[in-house]
């Protein structure tokens, strides 16, 4: 969290990538270019980690709070998060491997950043931790059974399963509140945190699991656009349907922008040291009178409590803005007929028959036609399977 860290190239570079992610979601969302903006994210992650050297740490928090941004454009479709495609799956493995390894660096086996090498642990290595590695342990143990959870619904047995979806509604929100307790009290004890952060995110956090239970909750009481019981994976159309249900969604996204966006920020004014340069012009031991002066003036009002309070107006505001640019591109996707509810209940009878085939261009019918088919599959079936 060094104050060098915040120069032009680097703030440009890692909002330049939250901007590609939006775009990735909205105007390029089942483009033929979005595999061109993807690839880019992922050069550009490598560029701001190994050619412009951003700490690791700061990156790491920016890509969750880019995680949850993620989340939000899923649950904006669909109440429960579903890993839908290899690429995905792929996505959710390579998230999965770092926390998998925390938690084996803290347990049995870790690399030697001396030797180089693979490097087994004492038995008593747990035991001996300081407590708030422990902590870290648990936190990415747990951030571990969240992930698998949802890359689960990537086989057609268990997205399917009625007992798994069940099971889903509570594991997920019930592992969000569970990082949210370790987050809201951690401390090192050694350079603590001046920003209470953390806190603020672990609330955001608990508030995003409420939303979310609450939203998946509503949707098992009605019948989905396809027919049939029930279905937590089956998408729904964006801004037409039940209004209810529509307003549970529209809820649930908002939560997870506005976690997203607070992470977002922090990334930049704590991580990064922008707060340093922006709010209390620091600068050297060459400082003039008049730069003690500026700096004096510019702190005046300036705590750490309403230094965070600001960080989340800024969070207020922005989510909505973001969310009415999904609401917009929903909309133009309905007047399409790309996600339109009496297109989907005029068509999957037909296509439960065998009468049609789903029109390949529209990836939702294909879905709730694989949904249907596996509902009234005895055993069902799952990607990858022969």
């Amino acid at each position: 969290m060094s104050d060098t860290e915040c120069t032009g190239l680097n703030v440009f570079t890692m909002l330049f990538l939250l901007a590609l992610h939006l775009l990735l979601r909205t105007v390029f969302k089942g483009h033929r270019l979005s595999v061109v903006v993807g690839a880019s994210i992922v050069i550009g992650t490598i560029y701001a980690l190994f050619i412009l050297n951003i700490n690791k740490l700061t990156m790491a928090h920016l890509m969750v709070g880019a995680l949850a941004g993620e989340a939000a454009s899923r649950v904006f479709y669909r109440p429960i998060i579903t890993c839908n495609s290899w690429g995905e799956l792929t996505t959710f493995v390579l998230a999965w491997l770092p926390n998998a390894l925390v938690v084996l660096d803290q347990t049995v086996v870790g690399w030697s950043q001396k030797t180089h090498e693979l490097q087994f642990h004492d038995s008593n290595k747990f035991a001996r931790a300081a407590f708030f590695r422990k902590q870290h342990c648990f936190l990415h143990f747990t951030l571990c059974v969240l992930i698998t959870s949802t890359a689960s619904s990537f086989f057609t047995r268990w997205r399917n399963d009625k007992s798994s979806q069940l099971l889903r509604v509570f594991l997920e929100p019930a592992c969000l509140v569970a990082v949210a307790m370790i987050l809201i009290t951690h401390d090192h004890q050694m350079s603590g945190h001046e920003l209470q952060s953390h806190p603020a995110i672990g609330t955001l956090m608990c508030i995003t699991a409420a939303s979310q239970f609450i939203t998946n909750v509503a949707h098992l009481t009605v019948t989905p656009p396809t027919g049939g019981e029930p279905n937590l994976v089956i998408p729904y159309p964006g801004l037409t349907g039940k209004p209810l249900l529509l307003v549970f969604r529209l809820m649930n996204t908002f939560c997870y922008l506005m976690l997203a966006h607070f992470l977002y920020i922090d990334s930049v004014m704590e991580y990064l040291g922008c707060r340093g340069v922006l709010l209390k012009h620091e600068g050297g031991p060459d400082m003039t009178e008049l730069d003690q002066k500026i700096q004096a003036e510019a702190m005046q009002g300036l705590t750490p409590t309403t230094e965070l309070s600001t960080y989340m107006m800024f969070t207020t505001l922005s989510a909505p803005i973001v969310l009415a640019i999904y609401m917009h591109s929903a909309s133009r996707e309905d007047a399409a007929g790309g996600r339109n509810a009496e297109e989907h209940a005029r068509l999957m009878p037909l296509i439960s028959n065998g009468t049609i085939s789903p029109d390949p261009k529209n990836a939702e019918l294909h879905e709730a036609s694989e949904v249907e088919e596996a509902r009234k599959s005895p055993t069902g079936s799952h990607h990858g399977e022969a």
